[in-house]
């Protein structure tokens, strides 16, 4: 049974925390590509080039990566099953850097911790013991799916708040690094977000009314 969002504390939190992780540059590329993406974020010299780097990190990392992890968690916390959520942990092997992985299940963590009282939530008791004995990470983008599940949050709804707010960790960072003018980064993160629902998985039948 779903926990209402009245009664779901701060999800705005999680939220924020996906866009911090951005932020500090701890959402990393995937697949043979991270390394390059990584070194195109840093030789930026303007918002145009920006939008260009995001579009490609937008559809191999946000659409081609945590998306389907996150569809992936939501169903099993939905299914009611536990034992296969955390064998998805395990079997996860996101292609980054030591600390940028570190980042991320320490984020995932803290959110699982917040979800420490609910009781009657089986999937998150047993995921949450299994990182707290060292069994299971916690990889954020699959936190996120839980969240989506525990709390009902609209399926198509959260994955673009996700994307959004990935996206944008992004933004800030090179508006408190490079002084750029925040409002033009904007934009650039306004167009390309505007392109990833074409990017979106197909949703189980059971969510394509949601908005």
């Amino acid at each position: 049974m779903n926990v209402p969002v009245s009664q779901a504390g701060d999800v705005g939190e999680v939220l924020r925390e996906i866009r911090d992780l951005g932020g500090a540059q701890c959402l990393p590329a995937t697949q043979e590509s991270a390394v390059g993406l990584a070194a195109g974020l840093g030789c930026l010299t303007s918002w145009n080039e920006f939008e260009a780097w995001l579009g490609g990190y937008a559809g191999q990392v946000i659409a081609g990566r945590d998306w389907p992890l996150m569809l992936q968690g939501w169903e099993f916390t939905r299914e009611g099953e536990a034992r296969e959520l955390i064998a998805l942990d395990q079997s996860w092997r996101p292609d980054e850097s030591p600390t940028m992985a570190e980042a991320s299940w320490r984020v995932g963590r803290r959110q699982l911790s917040r979800m420490r009282p609910l009781r009657d939530q089986r999937v998150v008791q047993r995921y949450l013991a299994a990182t707290e004995a060292g069994n299971a990470r916690g990889w954020h983008p699959l936190v996120y799916g839980v969240v989506l599940a525990v709390y009902g949050i609209p399926l198509r709804q959260g994955l673009m708040h996700y994307a959004v707010h990935a996206a944008a960790g992004w933004c800030d960072a090179l508006v408190r690094q490079r002084e750029w003018i925040r409002e033009d980064g904007e934009l650039a993160v306004e167009r390309v977000c505007a392109g990833l629902p074409a990017r979106m998985p197909a949703l189980p039948n059971s969510v394509l009314f949601t908005a």
